[in-house]
């Protein structure tokens, strides 16, 4: 009796999510990412870092002649690193940053410029307002978005983040993007 051969099983690569390209929504999804990075064990929200594994490693004594008590793997993400994280499911063990996903790299891009409070900077990056607004004429449609967001811009104060009390930074992010949602952003 001949053997069956077995079939290969081949799973379908599910297409990469599009992040938003409207300010105010992308901020929603970082901070819903954020928030899920800050509870769930194997990851710390550090905002210098996109998406970078390491280990957290606990030991009594010096680091040559002491005691190894516990060493756990942990990812340090920042908000687009939290986005990676979770809306793009990015791999916790490997070390990722926009460019890994060119579909989302100008959102991912303007994540971090938001997070600093640079929101004509992520605007640009967008294709929201032009490279050119600041220099348009004055009342064109671009020099008037870019005025309307300037203006938030120049109102907006993004404190840093801090891991062992996020909360005023979330509150500002909030802040910014509610501001952002009036004004049609």
């Amino acid at each position: 009796m001949a053997k069956k051969a077995k079939k290969k099983v081949v799973k379908a690569k599910t297409a990469q999510p599009i992040l938003p390209r409207k300010l105010s929504s992308l901020i929603k999804v970082a901070l819903k990412d954020i928030r899920r990075a800050e509870n769930t064990p194997g990851y710390l929200v550090r905002m210098n870092t996109w998406h970078d594994p390491d280990e957290v490693v606990c030991r009594i004594g010096d680091a040559d002649g002491g005691i190894e008590l516990d060493r756990k793997p942990i990812c340090s993400v920042c908000a687009a690193g939290s986005v990676i994280a979770f809306s793009l499911k990015g791999d916790p063990t490997k070390e990722l940053d926009p460019d890994d996903f060119p579909r989302n790299r100008d959102q991912l891009n303007a994540c971090d410029d938001l997070r600093s409070g640079r929101v004509t900077a992520a605007a640009e990056r967008l294709g929201v307002i032009s490279d050119m607004a600041f220099d348009a004429d004055e009342g064109s449609a671009d020099r008037k978005r870019y005025d309307k967001l300037a203006a938030i811009d120049n109102r907006t104060l993004i404190p840093d983040y801090n891991f062992k009390n996020p909360e005023p930074f979330h509150a500002a992010m909030k802040k910014l993007e509610a501001k952002l949602r009036k004004a049609g952003f």
